[in-house]
């Protein structure tokens, strides 16, 4: 409920109802670019309305009558963090039977970035630009939410209505189950996932 704004101009996905941008990514706007944050509480005037919440302006930086800038490096990284007891996969072992297994997934986020400003004509004319790149890889874990219930052996009944759906002997019913089976058993674990953000910011 609450309406974002970059320098006073609307940044709001009518659709959604959230920022322009921050679909799939980290941010929308690099923070060596930003000045400072504006918040309005409601009630505020008129003038800014178009949310039941509160109206967040971002103010971006420009450029001043001393060169200036900054350069920065964030690492985020699950493997310096502690695992969480609830994430596990699903595994066969060497008896044959399914047991669930402790499962740290990696997760990790680089963020760097730079930016400069300074004077074109002192105290008339300036000028300001950011840099800023973000990559993350955070593979997804597919897994069985029941796993005692998902890989449970057929019985000899649901083997017996599979072969005649089928048009098999049980046998055939049998080894059929056990080969999808297998093939899903292959499809847990990780599955890949990254995302990439480059944002230049000239003003």
């Amino acid at each position: 409920m609450n309406s974002i704004t970059i320098d006073g101009t609307d940044h709001n996905l009518a659709f959604s109802g959230r920022q322009r941008g921050g679909g799939g990514y980290g941010y929308s706007t690099t923070q060596s670019a930003i000045h400072e944050f504006q918040v309005n509480t409601s009630n505020f005037s008129a003038e800014y309305g178009h949310a039941a919440g509160g109206v967040i302006n971002t103010v971006t930086r420009s450029g001043s009558n001393r060169l200036h800038g900054e350069a920065s490096f964030y690492d985020r990284n699950a493997a310096l963090g502690a695992a969480n007891v609830v994430t596990t996969l699903t595994e066969r072992n060497a008896q044959g039977e399914y047991v669930s297994v402790p499962y740290k997934p990696a997760d990790v986020r680089r963020q760097w970035g730079a930016s400069a400003g300074g004077p074109i004509r002192q105290n008339k004319l300036f000028w300001f630009f950011a840099y800023d790149q973000h990559q993350r890889d955070f593979p997804g874990v597919a897994r069985a939410n029941q796993p005692e219930a998902f890989f449970a052996a057929p019985s000899a009944q649901t083997i017996q209505t599979l072969a005649a759906r089928i048009g098999k002997t049980p046998a055939e019913a049998l080894a059929s189950w056990n080969s999808a089976m297998t093939e899903l058993n292959g499809l847990l674990g990780n599955v890949p996932r990254s995302a990439r953000q480059l944002i230049l910011f000239p003003s």
